[in-house]
């Protein structure tokens, strides 16, 4: 089952990067969301610059409540979300302040919105 899992994730993401849907998106990173309210981090690796980030949950539905981005200067900016994501949803365009910055990692608070249909895929995408 898992490498099921893993194989259709990674097809579907080798297929978004061939369609040109979402051009000028580079995926950051991703995290599964744990059956329980929850605090995760995305350690961002790497060397580049951002200007825009957007989330989409894949695979469960998941309460978002906020996401924390910390530069590598030390800096955080919050954003509040507390959205409901329904499988397969994107969230807003997210601006981060100073236009392009360098990212450290990410922190999401969230929890599982339905326990019985697994568990939830937090991808993070940004944008120069």
């Amino acid at each position: 089952m898992k490498k099921s899992t893993l194989f259709l994730t990674f097809a579907v993401l080798l297929l978004m990067s061939f369609t040109g849907t979402d051009r000028g998106w580079k995926l950051i990173g991703d995290k599964w969301a744990d059956f329980a309210p929850d605090r995760d981090e995305l350690k961002v690796t790497g060397n580049d610059i951002y200007s825009k980030l957007k989330i989409r949950v894949t695979d469960a539905p998941l309460n978002m409540k906020d996401l924390d981005v910390v530069f590598e200067n030390g800096e955080r900016q919050n954003f509040v979300l507390q959205r409901n994501f329904s499988q397969g949803e994107w969230s807003r365009v997210l601006d981060l302040n100073g236009n392009k910055r360098r990212i450290d990692k990410i922190i999401f608070k969230y929890d599982t919105k339905n326990v019985g249909r697994g568990k939830a895929r937090v991808a993070v995408w940004g944008k120069r």
